[in-house]
């Protein structure tokens, strides 16, 4: 028997004349068929069979498609919904590669709803149902009201009490969330010397000089004064142009020019 027998690969045991035997496996490898046949191993043997027609090679024209009839592969019309009339209430629609007119299946496409409202297809067709708003919805605090997959729910606000951030920035909350953000640059921490003060240049704090009048010198008539947070030269105030009722004369009180 062949139990015991381990062939080539390409053969195979086979008991002959009594013996086993290792003969070729019978393929197709080395047949030769003629045009529209092709070679099959059946029942153990290669023979030359019929091609079987299919669509594999044929192209048809837009409009149609290959299909195998009994007189081979046919380049058909595609079955279509363009000439078919359905009755109301039904529509058509290609199924199993045929137009069928099938029942309307419900939608909100034609519907119109007052404000406040949306269509909504229920177990008896689309309706228009209130739109969930959180309008009468009260929240706990550190909540707030949210419409979430369509309902109102409360939710955390979002907020940076949590939130470490490293060193340069902090945490703010931008378009609803908390984030890390650059530190502003600022003179909340910087100290100057006597006669300097802190001021934000080009995006950094530096320490400038006040603004004084100590180096101004002024017109006659006129002197120095800090204006708007720079020295300036503005007319003295005086009697000159005062003229006061009788009983009382022009003095200067508090720098400023008064009849008393």
């Amino acid at each position: 028997s062949c139990a015991n027998v381990r062939c080539q690969e390409g053969t195979r045991c086979q008991v002959t004349q009594g013996w086993p035997r290792c003969v070729p496996v019978p393929s197709c490898a080395n047949v030769r068929c003629q045009e529209g046949t092709r070679c099959q191993v059946t029942q153990g043997w290669p023979r030359c069979v019929p091609n079987v027609p299919s669509c594999a090679n044929v192209r048809c024209q837009e409009g149609t498609r290959c299909q195998v009839t009994n007189e081979g592969p046919t380049c058909v019309p595609v079955p279509s919904c363009a000439n078919v009339r359905c009755q109301e209430g039904t529509r058509c629609q290609v199924t199993q590669g045929w137009p069928r007119c099938v029942p309307n299946v419900p939608s909100c496409a034609n519907v119109r709803c007052q404000e406040g409202t949306r269509c909504q297809v229920t177990d008896v067709g689309p309706r228009c149902v209130p739109v969930p708003s959180c309008a009468n919805v009260r929240c706990q605090e550190g909540t707030r009201c949210q419409v979430t997959q369509g309902w109102p729910r409360c939710v955390p606000v979002p907020s940076c009490a949590n939130v470490r951030c490293q060193e340069g920035t902090r945490c703010q909350v931008t378009q609803g969330w908390p984030r890390c953000v650059p530190n502003v640059p600022s003179c909340a921490n910087v100290r100057c010397q006597e006669g300097t003060r802190c001021q934000v240049t080009q995006g950094w704090p530096r320490c400038v000089p006040v603004p004084s009048c100590a180096n101004v010198r002024c017109q006659e008539g006129t002197r120095c004064q800090v204006t708007q947070g720079w020295p300036r030269c503005v007319p003295v105030p005086s009697c000159a142009n005062v003229r006061c009722q009788e009983g009382t004369r022009c003095q200067v009180t508090q720098g400023w020019p008064r009849c008393v």
